[in-house]
C-alpha cells in the first residue's frame, strides 16, 4: 500500500498521530481510498489465507493527496451494520484497515 502526505499533514505527523492512536485505543484505523485494495474482494480474501499475522507493507510515495475529505464517524465490517468510531480516531478515505501493530521502519 502506498502512503504519504495527506490533506496537508506531513508523513511524520501522521505516523506520530497513528502511533498515539494505537497506544490510546489499541488499534490504528488506517484510511485509504484506492480501488485496488477493495475491502470485500481483495483485502478479506487475502486476510482469510493462513497468514499469521497478516502483514501490510506501506511504502512512502511522492504522489501526495492535497484534496479535501471528511473524517469517518462510523465503521462497518459488512457495509450494512454501522457503529460509531472510537473517540480520538481520525481517519479519512473510502475504506480503512484496522492495524494492531504499527511498526515504522526507517
Amino acid at each position: 500500500m502506498k502512503v504519504g502526505l495527506h490533506l496537508g499533514e506531513a508523513w511524520d505527523s501522521i505516523l506520530r498521530r497513528k502511533l498515539a492512536e494505537e497506544r490510546d485505543i489499541g488499534v490504528v484505523h488506517w484510511g485509504y481510498g484506492g480501488s485496488v485494495c477493495h475491502p470485500m474482494t481483495q483485502v478479506r480474501s487475502f486476510a482469510a489465507q493462513d497468514l499469521d499475522p497478516v502483514a501490510v507493507l506501506m511504502i512512502r510515495t511522492p504522489s501526495d493527496f492535497f484534496g479535501s475529505t471528511t473524517p469517518a464517524v462510523a465503521e462497518s465490517t459488512n457495509g450494512i451494520h454501522w457503529t460509531p468510531i472510537s473517540s480520538g480516531v481520525v481517519t479519512t478515505g473510502k475504506h480503512a484497515l484496522i492495524v494492531r501493530s504499527l511498526r515504522p521502519y526507517r
